[in-house]
């Protein structure tokens, strides 16, 4: 309708515009980074999530594949699905790991064949006895500690997720991620050195003490 003037009377709708549907981001994949070495290391640490419900003990190709292409859910799955499938889509590390241990190419890994693959990739810390590992580490500390991302709060501190981030990390240098790996495979060692729990954190003069004690 239109006034005398020609204006019209009519109330101006507005279409409102439909909304673009939200896009949930990928969750970041942090293992992309982490070296072959580093994610053994991982898969070791947590073998029976990984295991075969049919084979107790046993880490098959299929149960492997079921952990990586699952449907993804809470926080802790989207985790193993995302290491689950960098074993198996990095440079044929699954075939590299079933080839150690006493049943080789059979589509398994045992916690052996995992043990002896980092064995391997341990060089000459593999055969040191837990009296020199302590040692080195003792020796060695602040090259560690430097690496701690809390270290600003802790300076004069490390504890098991440092040595965890050096292990897996890309940017490590070779020796330190070997020793790293080696010392967090030796739970016994750990627990004589005051890191027994994942929150326990030393010192270097805490290092000293416990060398006396390691057997």
């Amino acid at each position: 309708m239109s006034n005398i003037n020609g204006v019209s009377n009519s109330p101006v709708v507005t279409v409102p515009r439909a909304s673009a549907p939200s896009i949930t981001p990928a969750p970041t994949n942090h293992l992309k980074t982490s070296t072959s070495e580093g994610l053994v290391f991982l898969l070791r640490t947590s073998f029976e999530k990984f295991s075969d419900p049919s084979e107790p003990g046993v880490i098959s190709r299929e149960s492997l594949a079921k952990k990586a292409y699952s449907p993804e859910g809470n926080s802790d799955s989207i985790y193993e699905s995302q290491l689950a499938r960098e074993v198996l889509e990095r440079n044929r590390l699954f075939e590299q790991l079933d080839g150690f241990g006493e049943h080789k190419q059979d589509g398994k890994i045992t916690q052996e064949s995992l043990g002896a693959f980092e064995a391997k990739e341990n060089g000459r810390f593999s055969t040191m006895n837990d009296k020199d590992i302590g040692r080195y580490f003792f020796d060695n500390f602040n090259d560690f500690r430097y690496l701690d991302p809390l270290s600003e709060s802790y300076r004069e501190e490390l504890g098991v997720p440092t040595l965890e981030s050096v292990a897996t990390s890309s940017t490590s240098g070779s020796e330190k991620k070997m020793f790293a790996r080696e010392l967090l495979g030796r739970p016994e060692l750990l627990e004589q050195l005051g890191l027994g729990y994942r929150s326990a954190r030393v010192t270097r003069g805490d290092v000293e003490q416990a060398l006396p004690t390691i057997k």
